[in-house]
């Protein structure tokens, strides 16, 4: 299986590039049945499609690579396989075809899927982590529906961009928005996201970078015409907003993979304020290279998680002396991250920031930009100095050997991929982009990045004393955004159950079916209304009135 999906990473790969050289363009549909309204199955190919595919098939094969060895202590690995392959195959569905009705079906299949990998190790925890993660993107999927039910009153089935009526595309852009911001864990719906780390690190390495959470990215970039709206302005606030402040949360987290999920939901936020700036193609950029760095960090933290059997980084130390193989792949991917000259993250990050300056834009959004940067820095050369100090060596015993294997091939493609694919997709995908800043303002980035690096390493050396502990404990729980979540689903829970007794067990059940069958036993005992059946059927037209008038 990691052989096939490897093949079929080269040929989307170069079927991307074909099509991207000739500017093709393959629209396919098959009829099952006119109504009025056509239902039809759609498939639509270009250079975009084929591209995402790749980079799903490349991770998915290391991802799968990775796991038999990070697994194979596990008896049902066999069951494990087959889920990553199920949730790769409902996100091929949802990428390939225009229609709403299959995009529906992917997007519930992404959270079917994902439920069932983050309760994958059957504990409180994970349990509480996953209906958490399933209540969340039930919202998306509520948005989804709303929409076909709008497009079924245009008698269409697809987002027809050219014949919409106004006030029905001013609620299908509300709609759209919402479901993307669901899925991809934008301010309010972000505490699934950290909480989704209760699944195995395999998956999360998955998860986290090129399927379920980029989904809600890739469908904004898809129909990111029908954004351009008065509401953009409003929708690129509120993601900056999960920039920074998920940036901001990083500094104050001390669990290795909610860090990195932490990171992920920053450049998220990145991705969404960008796309709404009006760039569909530098966020798609940005989100291809950070697919393919975030996948390795994540193979390298569970690596690591995976020996030492705790994820504290204030336990960690001198990692690199007694894994220096893992270590190296792991800088490779968090210097991508900062975006250091010459990584592929530098090639997506340095276009962004480079495209502010030159944009005529407030200079609150140019500000935020930064900063937000510069935080990524501090919480990443944070994680680095927590890893690569020699305070703590005793527990180390477990890393002393070096990873042989899977395991080790994996990581090193992505970190290969890490290294040199962005300058190839640079080439690539952003033929004919130009800046025109000066030199001067080019050069205003890196302060920024020594900035947050010394924030980094002062946050290491003298952590949070007086005052700041109280801080830190408020920032690193994201406003308790987690807890107001769990306590919106134990409402939820409550008045589900309170409807079920009292309604549907209760009140429906005694007045309802249970009763109309008690009164007509009891209307059969007696012989005077069976031989006058017209006054028993006057008596049962009478009954049912009762009942539909109060139901």
């Amino acid at each position: 299986m990691v052989l096939y999906m490897f093949f079929l990473w080269m040929m989307f790969f170069c079927m991307g590039i074909y099509f991207y050289m000739n500017s093709k363009v393959i629209f396919l549909e098959w009829l099952f049945l006119d109504l009025g309204i056509d239902l039809d199955f759609l498939v639509y190919l270009d250079w975009m499609t084929f591209i995402f595919l790749s980079v799903i098939m490349l991770i998915g094969s290391m991802v799968i690579m990775y796991s038999c060895e990070y697994m194979a202590d596990d008896i049902n690995i066999s069951r494990f396989i087959l889920l990553i392959l199920m949730f790769i195959m409902v996100m091929v569905f949802m990428i390939i075809s225009p229609s709403t009705v299959s995009i529906l079906l992917g997007w519930d299949g992404l959270g079917l899927v994902s439920y069932c990998l983050v309760i994958y190790y059957q504990n409180s925890n994970s349990f509480n982590s996953g209906m958490l993660t399933f209540i969340s993107n039930r919202v998306g999927d509520v948005m989804i529906l709303l929409s076909i039910l709008f497009l079924v009153n245009m008698n269409s089935l697809t987002f027809n961009l050219f014949n919409m009526i106004d006030y029905m595309s001013s609620y299908l852009m509300v709609l759209i928005f919402v479901a993307g911001i669901t899925k991809s864990a934008q301010i309010p719906f972000s505490s699934w996201l950290p909480a989704a780390m209760a699944a195995p690190t395999p998956v999360s390495s998955l998860v986290h970078s090129s399927t379920l959470v980029t989904a809600g990215v890739y469908l904004l970039i898809r129909y990111n015409l029908i954004y351009m709206s008065d509401y953009s302005s409003f929708y690129l606030y509120l993601c900056m907003l999960t920039m920074l402040f998920a940036s901001l949360f990083c500094n104050y987290e001390y669990d290795l993979k909610k860090i990195i999920a932490l990171s992920t939901l920053s450049q998220l936020g990145l991705m969404m304020s960008f796309l709404f700036i009006g760039e569909s193609l530098i966020t798609f950029f940005h989100l291809v290279m950070h697919a393919m760095f975030k996948a390795l960090l994540f193979m390298c933290a569970g690596y690591i998680i995976h020996k030492l059997k705790y994820q504290d980084i204030r336990m960690m130390g001198c990692l690199g002396k007694v894994s220096p193989y893992v270590m190296g792949c792991y800088m490779i991917s968090n210097f991508s991250l900062c975006g250091l000259t010459f990584l592929s993250g530098f090639f997506s990050k340095d276009l962004i920031l480079q495209y502010l300056l030159m944009e005529n834009l407030n200079i609150t959004v140019v500000l935020i930009f930064f900063f937000s940067s510069g935080l990524t820095v501090s919480y990443t050369m944070r994680m680095l100095y927590y890893c690569m100090n020699d305070n703590n060596s005793s527990d180390l015993l477990p890393l002393s050997k070096d990873v042989l294997g899977p395991m080790a091939y994996s990581m090193l493609i992505l970190a290969l991929c890490s290294v040199m694919m962005g300058k190839y997709y640079y080439t690539l995908m952003m033929f004919g982009v130009y800046i025109y800043i000066s030199s001067t303002m080019m050069m205003i980035i890196y302060p920024m990045m020594i900035v947050g690096g010394l924030m980094g390493y002062y946050l290491f050396s003298y952590g949070y004393c007086g005052g700041l502990y109280c801080l830190s404990s408020f920032l690193g729980s994201m406003f308790y955004m987690t807890n107001i979540s769990v306590m919106f689903n134990g409402l939820i829970y409550y008045l589900g159950g309170f409807f079920s007794f009292k309604v549907d067990k209760g009140y429906m059940e005694i007045y309802g079916s249970y009763g109309i069958m008690s009164f007509i036993n009891m209307m059969n005992k007696y012989d005077y209304y069976m031989s006058n059946t017209i006054m028993s059927y006057f008596f049962y037209f009478i009954y049912f009135m009762v009942i539909f008038m109060f139901f």
